[in-house]
């Protein structure tokens, strides 16, 4: 079984909405070559999150420099999926940087949440959290998951802070 989830890849607050179909992180899965323009993306921007879906392709991408709080209930210039990520990777932040992902578009914590906190700069590499349904801490950060019913595959909001 494949995993949906986010990376730290993509700034995306470059993509507007037109009239024409722009593409959004979750239009990758069209027939070109994703890493080409994630590469043109990234040379333009700082690295943040990325969330690929089950068949491989990207759910969402987020900026890591500035604070971010995305709705993904609601229809975002980012291009953000609801309730389809399921792990993270995460590339280009300094320690200290913090990622929460809810299930609930509220920021509830009555629901499943998971707060993730870098512990030293992830620059140059790429740390994966495989699921937002386990606690767990290393070098690289700590996963501090509030499960109730299920958070993997129903994120709903997330939010960035990089703590500087």
């Amino acid at each position: 079984m494949k995993t949906k989830g986010f990376v730290a890849l993509l700034a995306l607050t470059c993509a507007t909405p037109t009239l024409a179909s722009p593409p959004y992180v979750h239009d990758l899965d069209r027939p070109f070559n994703e890493y080409t323009w994630v590469t043109t993306h990234n040379a333009f921007a700082t690295r943040a999150f990325l969330f690929p879906p089950p068949n491989g392709g990207i759910v969402c991408g987020i900026p890591g420099r500035e604070k971010t709080t995305v709705d993904l209930k609601a229809r975002d210039n980012l291009g953000c999926e609801n309730d389809d990520a399921s792990s993270a990777t995460l590339t280009g932040l300094r320690a200290g940087t913090q990622l929460n992902v809810f299930d609930s578009p509220d920021s509830d914590i009555k629901d499943d949440y998971a707060l993730i906190v870098v512990r030293r700069d992830i620059v140059g590499r790429e740390v994966t959290i495989p699921s937002f349904e386990r606690s767990y801490s290393d070098d690289d950060g700590v996963v501090q998951s509030h499960y109730r019913n299920g958070l993997d595959g129903y994120v709903s909001r997330l939010s960035l802070d990089p703590g500087q």
